[in-house]
């Protein structure tokens, strides 16, 4: 009887975890996270729930955020000044591509450029290894896109 008693203190214990944790995982996390951790979660209670008071809960501080928004602040002026010293401007897309470009600006620090090229290290002249963008058109070895493989030789990137 006394082991019987156990075990439904233990199934209860693990209700009790999988029921908490629907209110407790959702909170600051996006969809994903929390459908994963909560399927984890109601898949092994007790060890989801060890894990989960392990590394579930992301502590950032106040002090490193306000240094990311002091650095994010740093991008975008010195970004703006770039643009204005070299005198690029935004690619001229088609209109039908005005939203994607202003939620890529919004999204990330980094303003997209019209001319923007980047090329391999003269250093290490290893085509995997990119450096600065250019601001003029230069012959290169190697150049790296989206679309085709970093050892591709073309004339302009």
């Amino acid at each position: 009887m006394h082991r019987e008693a156990l075990l439904y203190l233990y199934y209860g214990s693990e209700w009790a975890i999988r029921i908490a944790m629907l209110l407790v995982v959702p909170q600051k996390r996006s969809p994903a996270a929390a459908r994963t951790w909560l399927l984890f979660i109601f898949l092994l209670p007790w060890p989801g729930l060890v894990l989960y008071a392990l590394v579930g809960r992301p502590y950032v501080s106040r002090r490193r955020v306000d240094l990311l928004g002091h650095v994010s602040t740093l991008i975008r002026t010195s970004q703006e000044m770039w643009r204005k010293a070299t005198g690029r401007s935004r690619p001229g897309l088609a209109p039908a591509f005005e939203p994607a470009m202003r939620l890529a600006e919004k999204l990330g620090d980094f303003n997209t450029s019209a001319g923007t090229r980047w090329s391999s290290s003269p250093i290490t002249n290893n085509p995997s290894t990119a450096s600065w963008p250019t601001s003029t058109p230069q012959r290169t070895t190697h150049t790296s896109s989206i679309t085709s493989s970093p050892t591709t030789r073309r004339g302009c990137g």
